[in-house]
């Protein structure tokens, strides 16, 4: 694996693995904490945010639970074998593990749109289609700089969420900072064009984004906890 994620448009970007806790910052970071800046602190703080997300929600504890079964599968062979042919991909011995593996890359939605966002646009009818399919909710954009109008913008789904938590997280840190890129933007875009008076309200969209892995496919629990919010100010 590369060492650090490559975002087609912010570059080089820290990244947090669920596979056995390892953490990749992209940046000089010191400990204690006091030692760091606030832009480093918010780096390093962001992909802890995705160590919480992963045990302290029900989705990131069913996510860690197949790690752990694949590192058990890995261990038995490796225990079991004198040689070893590459690649190994054990988990397509295993119904279970491919069953999630199939079921998480639908839900899971998309990691960049090649994209400029100005405003999203959501439909009922791919909200009501991404809960029948079991997959992420198809989002429209706009893009007024560039005259372009998208019904199949990007899919907002478990990826968008926990970038656009952490990235909300982290803008406590650092005030400066802000990725206008999918995944980081996905929630508060579409947060925005529900409730435009609640626009600046960074807490309801974290708390928002924390409920919503608490459910088996977070992009349409998104849409679902949502809904129980009060409507907004005309």
């Amino acid at each position: 694996m590369s060492l650090l994620s490559l975002d087609i448009l912010e570059g080089k970007t820290s990244k947090y693995e669920t596979n056995h806790i390892h953490m990749i910052v992209d940046g000089d970071i010191s400990f204690p904490v006091t030692n760091m800046n606030d832009k480093q602190y918010g780096t390093f703080f962001h992909e802890y945010i995705h160590y919480l997300q992963h045990f302290t929600t029900m989705f990131g504890v069913k996510i860690c639970t197949m790690y752990n079964k694949m590192f058990i599968l890995y261990v038995d062979y490796l225990k079991h074998n004198k040689t070893v042919k590459l690649p190994l991909e054990l988990w397509k011995e295993d119904q279970g593990l491919m069953n999630f593996i199939s079921f998480f890359n639908d839900i899971k939605g998309d990691r960049n749109c090649p994209h400029h966002i100005d405003e999203v646009e959501i439909s009922p009818i791919e909200i009501s289609l991404a809960k029948s399919n079991r997959c992420a909710v198809q989002i429209g954009l706009y893009d007024f700089e560039n005259d372009i109008a998208l019904e199949n913008g990007f899919k907002f789904g478990y990826t968008c969420i926990i970038e656009s938590m952490a990235h909300l997280i982290q803008s406590f840190i650092n005030e400066e900072l802000y990725h206008p890129t999918i995944p980081y933007c996905a929630a508060e875009l579409i947060f925005r064009a529900i409730y435009a008076d609640k626009s600046h309200d960074i807490k309801m969209m974290i708390s928002l984004c924390f409920c919503s892995l608490m459910f088996d496919n977070p992009g349409v629990a998104f849409w679902k906890i949502q809904c129980k919010l009060p409507p907004k100010t005309k």
